[in-house]
Parts: structure tokens; C-alpha cells; sequence
């Protein structure tokens, strides 16, 4: 668990706040004075979080929930102030959350507002997570958001097995035929390195031989999904 609080993470997305406007949200690290784009808690489980209580929260370890709002400045809004948001977990919904800002940054494009980060954990699993936030109101007056997500990920527990550490993809480079071996019901994506989604393989199990012989020569990303855990491979295609 000590580990835990060393980690870092940001993920960016874009929304409004009424007449302001929400460039991102993403973890600030203050002692690195950085934000950062992912993050890695594996070192913790599951079960370390929710032996810990429904809400982990990293900002006494210097990490906090990071808004940016452009076009204003600190005179605008001040510490204390009170957000209102949204949050699920791995499409989960949880009730509506209050947070006061902890701290406000001018930066070149506008203001960042650092809040209290907190993890709930009650949905948590071992591999990727997916939390989504939405922003509704800022000091009691409404905000229009579409909100956005950050990804992290945690460690398994001492009795979630991962296998999807089993699975094997071969050859890399490929040339026609690639193989996915130990697979067990899993969703099996291919995407090119732009994001297309070039092939789908559902409810996947066993050994499964994808053709990639009409595929054009370039980097491809090959993504697993068991609905508990996630692996992603990259893989060459060579003519």
C-alpha cells in the first residue's frame, strides 16, 4: 500500500464549464511539478484500496485532480471554492461528489484547479480501470461537461489469476498469418497505429490464427479484453 502514493498519472480530455472552458483533467504531481499522461498502480491490489476505505485519496503523497479552465484568471475563483461532479468506475455509477479546490495554478492558456484526488474503490479490479468524471457544477451554478476519463492500473488480487499473462502472439514481425495461443474468453481487437479498427475477434478461446496477409506493412496494436483484465501487443506486419 505504501507504494501506492509514489505513482503518477494524467489523462486529458475536453469540455466546457459554462461560460469557461475545461481544456483537461489529469493528475498533477506537485513534488515533480508535472502532469503526467498514465498511471501504474500495480505495485497495489484490490483489495489494498478497499481495505482502505470506499475513497483513496493521493494528494497527501502530492498528487491531485487537475482541471484546467482557459480564459481567467486566479481573481475568478478562489481555494475553498466548491465543485460538484460525476463519477463511475469502469461503467459503474457512483452518486454525485463535492470537492473543494485545494489549490489554484496560472498557467499560459488559463487556470488549473488542483482538488483532493481520490480513487473509489469499490469497483476497482486488477489489470486496467477506467474512471470517468463529469463536472456539473462549480460554486452551486451549473456546468455543461462531457466529461472525460483516466485510465490506471492495479495490481492483481492474491486470488484473480492473470491470464491473459498466459496469452502468446507470434510471429513478430508477420508476414500472413498471426497466432494468438492460450486464449480464453477473450475480445480480441486490432487497430493500426492511426486507431482504425481494421478486425474484431469475439468470445476468442484456445488458439486463433488471424489472417493479416491483406493487411497493409505498418505497426498494428493488438488488444485482449477478458472483462477483467486487458493486455495490448504491438505487432509489425512485413511484405
Amino acid at each position: 500500500m505504501k507504494k501506492l502514493f509514489i505513482l503518477l498519472v494524467a489523462v486529458f480530455c475536453f469540455s466546457s464549464i459554462k461560460a469557461q472552458t475545461v481544456s483537461f483533467y489529469a493528475w498533477y504531481a506537485s513534488q515533480q511539478n508535472q502532469f503526467f499522461t498514465n498511471v501504474n498502480l500495480s505495485s497495489a491490489t484490490v483489495e489494498d484500496l478497499q481495505a482502505a476505505g470506499a475513497y483513496i485519496s493521493l494528494s497527501s503523497q502530492g498528487l491531485y485532480l487537475a482541471v484546467q479552465v482557459e480564459n481567467n484568471t486566479a481573481n475568478d475563483f478562489a481555494a475553498g471554492d466548491i465543485i460538484t461532479y460525476e463519477m463511475s468506475m469502469n461503467g459503474n455509477v457512483y452518486n454525485t461528489l463535492y470537492d473543494t479546490l485545494t489549490e489554484i495554478m496560472q498557467v499560459d492558456s488559463g487556470l488549473v484547479f488542483l482538488l483532493n484526488s481520490v480513487i473509489p474503490t469499490a469497483y476497482a479490479q486488477g489489470g486496467e480501470n477506467n474512471m470517468c468524471i463529469k463536472v456539473t457544477a462549480l460554486n452551486g451554478q451549473p456546468v455543461s461537461d462531457n466529461g472525460g476519463c483516466v485510465k490506471f492500473t492495479l495490481g492483481y488480487t492474491s486470488i484473480e489469476e492473470n491470464t491473459l499473462s498466459m496469452v502468446k502472439v507470434y510471429p513478430n514481425p508477420v508476414r500472413n498469418t498471426l497466432t494468438i495461443d492460450n486464449v480464453a474468453d477473450a475480445n480480441i481487437s486490432i487497430y493500426s497505429i492511426t486507431g482504425q479498427l481494421v478486425k474484431t475477434i469475439p468470445a476468442a478461446n484456445g488458439s486463433i490464427q488471424v489472417d493479416m496477409s491483406t493487411m497493409a506493412a505498418g505497426l498494428y496494436i493488438v488488444k485482449m479484453e477478458n472483462g477483467k483484465q486487458t493486455r495490448i501487443e504491438k505487432i509489425q506486419v512485413v511484405k
